[in-house]
C-alpha cells in the first residue's frame, strides 16, 4: 500500500475536483466517440483496457503453457481481423474485441519468448546435483538472513552481516564451466551461500562455484510455493555454495548500471556513518530501498502497523523526490521546460539509484508520463499513466505480474484514483455562498486546513488500504486496520524524514561539521517514527492474523469495488456495492470459520527441516501441537505450522507441548502464538532450568498464553482427551531436580492412543530417558514412533527399534543430518521408515481398527 499526501485543495477543492473528474461524469456518450464504444470509454485513456488484456495473456500463458510461435501467430491473426473489421462496415465493437484478444495473445507470446530464452541458455546445459562454476553479474541486492545458534542450541541474534548467517542473491549468468572449458549459458540463477557476503553487492561481477539444484518445492499443505515464485521470475535453478570463499569478486559494476550501483553503495555508507545508532539503516531503507540490513523486529513492527509501505520505495517517495527536485530547480531559476526535462532525468536516475524495483519503476513511469504530458502541453490522465506504466513493466519483465510489490503498488494507485475522489466528494460539504463573503478568521483558516489534512489523509488511506488489504491478507495472513489512524501520525514524519534525507544526501560532499545538524535532525525524526510505529503495532486491534483468504473472496471483493468505481455515482451503484461486498464478506467469513473435525485422530508430522513440529487433530474438533522449531533460517511457526493449521481449518491450538529447551523444538512457538490462538503451553518443570526455556515461556505469556506444568505419569486432560482419545504423559516424573540428567533425557514424552493404535512422541530423549519411557509404556509396541534426535547417529537404540516393529518410524530432519545406519536399523527391524525431508508432511489418520498414512509428496 502506498498512500500519498492529500492535495491541499481547500474546503471545496475536493468537491470541484470530483465534479471535474472523468469518473464523476455522465451516463451518456462522449462527444466525438462512437456510441458502440460505450459511454465509459474515454479518448484520453486508450491504454486503460489494453493493460489488463496484456496481463490476462500473461496469466493464461502461466496457467496453460503456450509456446511462443503459436501465441505470436494468434496475435498476428487477431490483429489482421481487427484491421479488416475497421476497414469494412462491421461493428466497431467486434474490432475492439479482436484488438484486446490480440493484445492478450501478445502477452502470452512474451511469456513464451522468456521461457524459450531460459531453455536455450542455462537450462540447456544444467544438470541437477552437478558441481559447476559460473560467471556473471549480481542482479539484485544481497540479502543476509538466518539465525545463528550457540552450542546449546539457543538463538543468538547477531548484527547483519555476520558470520554464521546465510546470504542469497540472483546472478545473471554469462557462462559456466562444467566438465571442461567455459561455455556460454545465459540465464538467471539464485545463489544461496552458507555465510555472510559483506564484500559483494549489486552490479558486481563474480565467479561462483557450487552445487546446482532445482528450487525447493513446498513440503507442507498451505506452504508458500517458492519454486513457482522463482520460476515466474525466470529462475529455474539455484546454486548452493558452502561458504564465502567459493564466491570470487572479479570486478565492480560497469557502465551506467555500475555508476548507479556505486552511488547507491556510497549513499548507504554515508547515511549509516552520518546517523547515530541503527538509524542509518532505517534511512537507507526509507530513501534508497536498502532493507536487507534492517533489524527483523523493527521490520515486523512496520509490517504489523500497516506502515511497511514507507520502507518500500514507491509512489510516495517518487512524489517527494519530484517535489524536492522541482523546488530546487525553481529556486535556481531554471526555465519551466528545461526544468521539466531535468526533473524527468532526475526521477529516472532516482529509480536506478533505488535498485529499480517494480513498484518504483511503475511510479517513475507514471511520473514520466505525467510530466511528459506537461512538457508537450497535453492533458495528463492518472488511469492512462498507470496503464502505460503497467504495460512497460510487463513487456520488459512479464514475471512482474506475480511480484507482490507490483500488485500492491498498482492496486494502491487504482484505489487512489477510483475510490479516494469519491470519498472526498462524499465527505466535503457544499460551500456556503454567504460564508465566502466574510473574510475567515485565523482560527477558521486553521480549522479548515486541519480538516482538509485529516479528511484528505483518511481518504487517501481508505483508497489505498481498501484496495490492497484483501491481497495482503491473502499473501501475509495479516490485516492492519490500525493504519487508518496510524498514517495520520506516520506520514507527516515520513515526509519530514524524506525531505531531510534528500537534503543530507545532496550535501554529502560537504564536511561532516556542516552536515551534522541535518543528520542529527534526521535521526530524531526517524526515532520518533520508529516509536510511533512500535506503539501502533502494540495497540490492541491494530493488526490481526487471519487464515487463508480464498481466491473467490478476492474476485468478489475486487469485482464489487471495480463496478462501483466504474459506474456513475447513484443509489443503484451504492446498492450494488453493498450487495457485492456483502457476498464477499460471507465468503470471507467462510474462509475464517473453523473447518470440520476429522473422523478419527489425525497426527501430522510437519516438514520443518532439522526440527520437530507435530499437529494433533482430535475428533471433537480440538487440536494440539507437540513442539514447533527448527534450525536454520526458517521460522517453523510462521512459515510452516501456521499455514498448515489454516489450510486444515484449525483456528486455535488448545495445548502447545514443548518437550525440552532446544531451539529446534521451540523457536517457532512465539510466532505461532501470534498467528493462531494458543490456549495453553504445557512443559515439564525442568524446562525452566535453561535460560532459553524461561525466555520462550515469557514470550508466550506476553502473547497471552498461560503455562501449565506437567509431571509423569499422568493422563493429560483437555486438548482432545474425549471421544475415545487417550493422551498419557510417560516421562519425566518429579524428583529429578538433582539428578545428573541433561535436557534431552528430561524430554516431555507423550503417548497418544485412539482406536487401538498408539503414537509415541519423545523429542530428543536419550538412554536414561528411554529407560523411564519404556518403564511407563510397558511391553506393548507402538504403531508410530517419532525417532528421537532426528535420526542422527547417536539416536540409535535397539529397544526403540523393537518397539515399532511392524509400524512406522518417522524421522523429522534435513537429509544432511540423518544417519544411514539409523535408517537401515529401523528398516531391518520391520518398520517402514518415513522422512519429512523426502516425503514432506506425513499424516497418520487413526480410525477404529485401521491406520491410514498419507505423505504430501
Amino acid at each position: 500500500m502506498e498512500p500519498v499526501a492529500a492535495p491541499a485543495t481547500g474546503a471545496g477543492g475536493a468537491e470541484r475536483a470530483a465534479q471535474s473528474s472523468p469518473d464523476a461524469g455522465t451516463d451518456g456518450p462522449v462527444p466525438g466517440l462512437s456510441v458502440a464504444q460505450g459511454p465509459r470509454l474515454r479518448a484520453h485513456r486508450p491504454l486503460l483496457p489494453v493493460a489488463p488484456a496484456f496481463a490476462a495473456g500473461i496469466w493464461a500463458a502461466d496457467r496453460w503453457v503456450l509456446p511462443f510461435p503459436e501465441a505470436f501467430a494468434a496475435a498476428c491473426a487477431l490483429l489482421a481481423v481487427c484491421a479488416v473489421s475497421w476497414r469494412r462496415p462491421l461493428r466497431p465493437t467486434f474490432g475492439a474485441v479482436a484488438l484486446l484478444l490480440a493484445v492478450a495473445a501478445l502477452g502470452a507470446a512474451r511469456v513464451g519468448l522468456s521461457r524459450t530464452d531460459s531453455e536455450a541458455g542455462l537450462g540447456s546445459v544444467a544438470v541437477e546435483g552437478a558441481i559447476l562454476t559460473v560467471r556473471g553479474t549480481v542482479a539484485g541486492d544481497v540479502v543476509v538472513y538466518g539465525k545463528a545458534l550457540t552450542a546449546r542450541g539457543d538463538e543468538a541474534e547477531l548484527p547483519q552481516p555476520e558470520a554464521g548467517r546465510r546470504s542469497a542473491f540472483v546472478l545473471e549468468v554469462d557462462d559456466l564451466r562444467f566438465g571442461g572449458g567455459w561455455r556460454p549459458a545465459p540465464g538467471l540463477v539464485r545463489v544461496s551461500v552458507f555465510s555472510a557476503l559483506p564484500a559483494v553487492a549489486r552490479g558486481d561481477r563474480v565467479q561462483v562455484t557450487g552445487r546446482l539444484a532445482r528450487p525447493p518445492a513446498p513440503l507442507n499443505p498451505g506452504q508458500f510455493d517458492y519454486r513457482l515464485y522463482l520460476e515466474r521470475r525466470g529462475i529455474s535453478w539455484t546454486l548452493r555454495v558452502s561458504g564465502a570463499d567459493a564466491v570470487t569478486r572479479r570486478g565492480g559494476p560497469v557502465g551506467g548500471t555500475g555508476l548507479l550501483s556505486r552511488a547507491r553503495r556510497a549513499a548507504c555508507a554515508f547515511l549509516e556513518g552520518a546517523l547515530p545508532g541503527g538509524q542509518g539503516r532505517v534511512a537507507s531503507a526509507l530513501l534508497l530501498g536498502a532493507r536487507s540490513a534492517l533489524p527483523s523486529d523493527l521490520e515486523d513492527a512496520y509490517q504489523r502497523s500497516g506502515t511497511i509501505h514507507v520502507l518500500a520505495v514507491s509512489g510516495l517517495h517518487v512524489v517527494f523526490v519530484a517535489a524536492f527536485l522541482w523546488g530546487g530547480l525553481r529556486l535556481l531559476g531554471v526555465p519551466r521546460r528545461a526544468g521539466l526535462v531535468l526533473l524527468l532525468a532526475g526521477l529516472v536516475g532516482y529509480a536506478g539509484l533505488t535498485g529499480g524495483s517494480p513498484s518504483v519503476v511503475r511510479a517513475t513511469v507514471m511520473a514520466v508520463a505525467w510530466f511528459g504530458a506537461e512538457l508537450v502541453t497535453r492533458r495528463a490522465e492518472g488511469g492512462n499513466s498507470l496503464a502505460a506504466a503497467a504495460l512497460a513493466l510487463l513487456a520488459w519483465a512479464p514475471g512482474d505480474l506475480w511480484d507482490l510489490g507490483f500488485e500492491l503498488s498498482t492496486l494502491a494507485v487504482v484505489g487512489l484514483l477510483a475510490v479516494t475522489p469519491r470519498v472526498l466528494a462524499a465527505w466535503t460539504p457544499a460551500p456556503d455562498p454567504i460564508a465566502r463573503l466574510l473574510p475567515p478568521t485565523r482560527w477558521e483558516r486553521f480549522a479548515r486546513g486541519a480538516r482538509v489534512f485529516v479528511v484528505g489523509s483518511v481518504a487517501t488511506t481508505l483508497g489505498a488500504w481498501g484496495a490492497t488489504w484483501p491481497l495482503v491478507a491473502h499473501e501475509f495472513h495479516l490485516v492492519t486496520p490500525g493504519v487508518l489512524v496510524g498514517n495520520l501520525f506516520v506520514c507527516p514524519l515520513v515526509a519530514l524524514a524524506l525531505g531531510l534525507g534528500l537534503m543530507l544526501l545532496s550535501l554529502s560532499w560537504l564536511p561532516a561539521l556542516v552536515t551534522w545538524p541535518l543528520g542529527y535532525a534526521l535521526g530524531g525524526v526517524l526515532l520518533a517514527m520508529e516509536s510511533a510505529v512500535r506503539l501502533l503495532a502494540s495497540l490492541p486491534g491494530a493488526w490481526m492474523a487471519v487464515p487463508v483468504v480464498s481466491a473467490a473472496t478476492l474476485v468478489l471483493y475486487y469485482g464489487s469495488l471495480g463496478l462501483w468505481s466504474w459506474v456513475p455515482p447513484s443509489r443503484r451503484a451504492l446498492a450494488g456495492l453493498a450487495f457485492g461486498l456483502s457476498v464477499a464478506a460471507c465468503s470471507f467469513a467462510r474462509d475464517v470459520a473453523p473447518g470440520p473435525p476429522p473422523l478419527g485422530l489425525r497426527a501430522t508430522f510437519l516438514a520443518v527441516g532439522h526440527g520437530t513440529a507435530v499437529l494433533l487433530e482430535f475428533p471433537d474438533g480440538t487440536a494440539s501441537v507437540y513442539d514447533v522449531g527448527c534450525t536454520g533460517a526458517m521460522d517453523a511457526g510462521a512459515e510452516v505450522a501456521a499455514p498448515v493449521l489454516w489450510s486444515r481449518g484449525v483456528r486455535a491450538v488448545d495445548r502447545l507441548y514443548l518437550s525440552h529447551p532446544d531451539a529446534d523444538h521451540y523457536d517457532g512457538a512465539a510466532s505461532l502464538a501470534e498467528r493462531v490462538t494458543v490456549r495453553e503451553a504445557s512443559t515439564s518443570p525442568y524446562f525452566l532450568r535453561a535460560p532459553q526455556g524461561r525466555a520462550v515461556l515469557e514470550a508466550l505469556e506476553r502473547r497471552g498464553v498461560p503455562r501449565r506444568t506437567l509431571l509423569a505419569p499422568t493422563e493429560v486432560g483437555g486438548g482432545g482427551g474425549g471421544d475415545g482419545v487417550s493422551l498419557r504423559l510417560l516421562w519425566p516424573p518429579g524428583g529429578l531436580e538433582g539428578a545428573a540428567l541433561d535436557d534431552n533425557d528430561l524430554c516431555l514424552s507423550l503417548l497418544v492412543e485412539y482406536g487401538g493404535a498408539r503414537l509415541l512422541l519423545c523429542g530428543d530423549v536419550e538412554a536414561k530417558g528411554i529407560d523411564g519411557v519404556l518403564s511407563s509404556l510397558g511391553a506393548e509396541r507402538v504403531d508410530c514412533l517419532a525417532v528421537p534426535h532426528h535420526g542422527s547417529k547417536g539416536s540409535l537404540d535397539p529397544r526403540l527399534v523393537a518397539l515399532c516393529r511392524g509400524g512406522y518410524a518417522v524421522i523429522s530432519s534435513d537429509a544432511r543430518f540423518v544417519s544411514p545406519a539409523v535408517r537401515a536399523a529401523y528398516a531391518a527391524g520391520g518398520a517402514r521408515v518415513l522422512e519429512t525431508w523426502r516425503d514432506g508432511a506425513i499424516t497418520f489418520t487413526f480410525l477404529p481398527g485401521r491406520l491410514e498414512v498419507e505423505t504430501f509428496r
